[in-house]
């Protein structure tokens, strides 16, 4: 299977976000359906904030199930050179995260359910203890500052699944996650195995 690596890279101060295309294998997990928050304002257009369930992402005993779409590996702190600007992609897509601490955005994407959703499944490959949680953050990708999508969600890493849905989103504008665990990582480093769906 072919899938695209999206890769950042540290040069002068000024973080450069790549794309690379890379052979890739793997497996999939039975699966379940993304728990969904929808608990807030039906329409959130004429509001400066999207406001999201604050509670933590819901438990899916039977794991991860790969999307007919293809499969991203979010990898931080790269080194190779671009070979592609960030397209605009459309859900679903598979994604894998690479040793990620401090944090990894992933490409962009738009949505045209009026929501997005995540099922993630995270483990520690090495380093310590962090001083914070792992974070999955939803942002609208906009000219100037990007506005993050409601409150960051605290993700266990545990080696378990687990999903969350952010809703109401506007639809047919450009989204992207944020993983990691911002400057308290404390040089931890996390593997993970996720789903990008409306």
């Amino acid at each position: 299977m072919t899938s695209i690596v999206l890769r950042r890279i540290a040069s002068g101060g000024v973080v450069l976000s790549v794309l690379l295309t890379v052979g890739l294998s793997g497996n999939a997990a039975s699966a379940a359906a993304p728990t969904d928050y929808s608990d807030t304002p039906a329409d959130t257009r004429s509001q400066s904030a999207v406001v999201v369930d604050s509670r933590q992402p819901a438990l899916v005993p039977s794991g991860v199930e790969l999307v007919d779409g293809p499969t991203y590996v979010f990898k931080e702190g790269a080194e190779e050179p671009q070979v592609s600007p960030l397209a605009v992609a459309s859900l679903p897509f598979n994604y894998i995260l690479d040793d990620v601490s401090w944090g990894i955005e992933s490409r962009r994407f738009t949505t045209t359910t009026g929501r997005v959703c995540t099922d993630l499944r995270l483990w520690k490959v090495r380093g310590g203890t962090p001083y914070t949680d792992f974070h999955v953050e939803l942002w609208e990708d906009l000219t100037g500052l990007d506005k993050r999508i409601g409150s960051p969600v605290a993700w266990p890493v545990d080696n378990r699944t687990y999903s969350y849905c952010w809703s109401p989103v506007t639809n047919n504008r450009t989204y992207y996650f944020w993983f990691g665990y911002g400057s308290g990582g404390n040089y931890v480093y996390v593997d993970g195995s996720g789903t990008a769906r409306g």
